[in-house]
């Protein structure tokens, strides 16, 4: 017996494996429930089962059902009572916190609200299997709206965490045409925007209805309604190619305009041309009334990747390359090697020295060099050095003598400039000679690619 008379998580999905309605998935080692199964029927198993795991002999139901709570905590199931779905919470103005997670109160009030008069009735779902069913629902919730003879434009939105710890806040359509929307919207909180107007008109993007993957210069087609029989003044359509950072500008050649008449209804076909540089994109669609004193607007966004490497330059010291090597990135090139530290400066001196990486050697460039020599308890010899040392001889000339001098000198700047050394093998060939001479602290300038779009390796 559990030591809290409570079952959790792993327990529930133990008893839903035993009935053949979850499955260990393999790159997580546990089970996930695969299948619907009634809350009624798991427990009458557990009841009746005596074959491990399954030794629980003092249990009552709310401890049971603990372990169905954690599992909803996590979004990954919903409830079904008849058609009906009970998942995740709508929230009526834009939440403080912006990652979800299952709340049981709000389970008890929607099964009152559907007549559910037993909790044993409910059916556990996948998540992933209401979505799509889940999604439909709330888009019937968007657009123009009038109540009590008052217009209001409803906006279903989304509010989750980016991969860069950024918060944002879009709609939910828009969030559907991004990769890996289902796992962002299960974290993400839903709720609904409303704004009383006068009037509006209603910007649907009809296709592409999911993100976009194509190769460079690839042609792209999208095709944008707008609805303005309610809105008393021409509407400008503006459709550009962006890079999906915020801090990067438009591309100067994508953007492109089309004009919808006031009081009308009109489909509107853009044909643009994907960026010839691989990379994660959005292409925005930008509506706004001309003429208009009150600014009415509108927008929306796809998400496109054009298929290809993408370079990013990055400086790591030397110490994390293996761990560098480890990544998913496609290729990594070394471009530069800075040594500020005189103790590691023999093993830098090996390093391009080393047969692997001699003939990649560009040039060396020592910005500055200080060194103190006691000459005599009353003289001490100061040597200043700077200069550029365009091949290996040259370095092994000004450094050879100075090595021996090391713990003498003070301080020291010197930048290696490589050429060519790209490839994972050569790479690793570069952390090997620094794991040996136990170079650590020299800041390695590197050029690391990343594949984005196509099968991956």
């Amino acid at each position: 017996m559990p030591e809290d008379n409570k079952l959790h998580r792993t327990d529930i999905l133990l008893i839903a494996e035993s009935m053949g309605r979850a499955r260990v998935i393999e790159d997580i080692k546990e089970p996930r429930l695969e299948r619907e199964v009634e809350i009624r029927s798991l427990w009458e198993h557990l009841m009746t089962s005596v074959k491990p795991p399954f030794s629980f002999t003092v249990i009552d139901f709310n401890g049971f059902l603990n372990g169905i709570k954690e599992m909803y905590e996590r979004l990954e199931v919903a409830f079904r009572f008849g058609d009906r779905v009970i998942w995740k919470k709508i929230w009526h103005e834009r939440p403080h916190e912006c990652r979800d997670k299952g709340d049981w109160g709000f389970v008890e009030k929607r099964s009152r609200e559907l007549g559910v008069s037993d909790v044993k009735d409910l059916e556990i779902v996948p998540w992933e299997s209401i979505i799509d069913d889940f999604i439909k629902e709330l888009q019937k919730k968007a657009g123009l709206k009038e109540d009590n003879g008052i217009k209001k434009k409803v906006e279903v939105m989304a509010s989750f965490m980016n991969p860069l710890g950024e918060r944002e806040d879009i709609k939910l359509d828009d969030l559907l045409r991004r990769p890996a929307w289902k796992n962002i919207l299960r974290d993400a909180r839903v709720w609904l925007h409303e704004e009383e107007v006068p009037y509006a008109f209603v910007l649907e993007i009809v296709e592409p209805k999911m993100s976009v993957e194509c190769d460079p210069e690839e042609p792209i087609k999208v095709t944008i309604k707008i609805d303005a029989r309610d809105y008393p003044y021409p509407v400008k359509v503006t459709v550009t190619i962006e890079k999906a950072k915020r801090t990067s500008h438009t591309n100067p050649d994508s953007s492109q305009s089309q004009e919808v008449p006031k009081g009308a209804s009109r489909t509107l076909v853009f044909e643009i041309k994907a960026p010839s540089e691989p990379g994660e994109y959005v292409i925005r669609v930008r509506a706004v009334g001309k003429g208009d004193p009150k600014e009415v607007s509108d927008a929306s966004e796809i998400s496109l990747i054009v298929r290809g490497e993408v370079p990013e330059e990055i400086e790591i010291p030397a110490c994390r390359l293996k761990e560098l090597l480890e990544s998913d990135f496609s290729d990594i090139e070394l471009v530069e090697v800075t040594v500020d530290k005189s103790i590691e400066l023999d093993g830098i001196i090996q390093f391009i020295s080393a047969r692997e990486i001699a003939t990649k050697f560009s040039k060396a460039e020592l910005n500055k060099m200080l060194l103190k020599r006691r000459v005599s308890d009353e003289k001490v010899a100061i040597l200043r050095l700077s200069g550029e040392f365009p091949d290996l001889d040259s370095v092994r000339r000004a450094f050879g003598p100075l090595l021996k001098w090391g713990e003498q000198i003070e301080e020291i700047k010197l930048s290696i400039e490589i050429s060519n050394l790209r490839g994972l093998d050569d790479v690793k060939k570069a952390a090997d000679i620094f794991e040996r001479y136990d170079v650590k602290t020299s800041i390695l300038k590197l050029k690391v690619y990343r594949r984005v779009g196509g099968p991956q390796p």
